[in-house]
């Protein structure tokens, strides 16, 4: 009877352990002169949202350049690719993006990324394009973040690691 139930309990961890596995980032400020801040978790979780949130600390405005789409890019063989995030639905009709967002001194904007790549395979029966959702992979990322400052145009990147 005690082996079933320690046989059990062990179980019971080795489930928990797993659901609740963590992915560490560790991160890499390449441009600390930016008129911004970027922030963002040190942890993410498998399965949650990973926020990044772009604050203004400058007493000037701020212009971030494709604010509606974070350009993720993952490391592979020496290089960088860009790893695919769908904005819109596969297959619906969506208004354009806006391709500039106005930040005040102290505004802030989020992006927000669900840990999956994503894209729109082939049109299936219904004449809809399939959507295509993969995991992404332990390995090194970097969001890339362009924007004006100053009339002079820039690009931050911050890296993280996915474990």
């Amino acid at each position: 009877m005690k082996n079933s139930i320690l046989l059990i309990l062990i179980v019971f961890i080795i489930i928990s352990c797993k659901t609740q596995e963590k992915i560490k980032t560790s991160i890499v400020n390449q441009n600390d002169e930016s008129p911004f801040i970027l922030d963002y978790s040190k942890e993410i979780i498998s399965g949650k949202i990973f926020y990044f949130i772009v604050k203004n600390n400058s007493d000037d405005t701020l212009t971030i350049l494709s604010p509606s789409v974070a350009r993720i890019e993952k490391r592979e063989n020496d290089n960088w690719r860009r790893v695919k995030i769908i904005y819109c639905p596969c297959g619906a009709n969506c208004i354009a993006p806006p391709k500039k967002l106005n930040l005040i001194k102290d505004q802030s904007h989020k992006y927000s990324w669900n840990l999956l790549e994503s894209w729109c395979g082939d049109i299936q029966e219904n004449g809809m394009p399939e959507t295509i959702k993969h995991s992404s992979e332990s390995g090194l990322y970097r969001i890339k973040i362009e924007y004006n400052f100053k009339n002079k145009s820039d690009i931050i990147i911050k890296e993280f690691e996915i474990k």
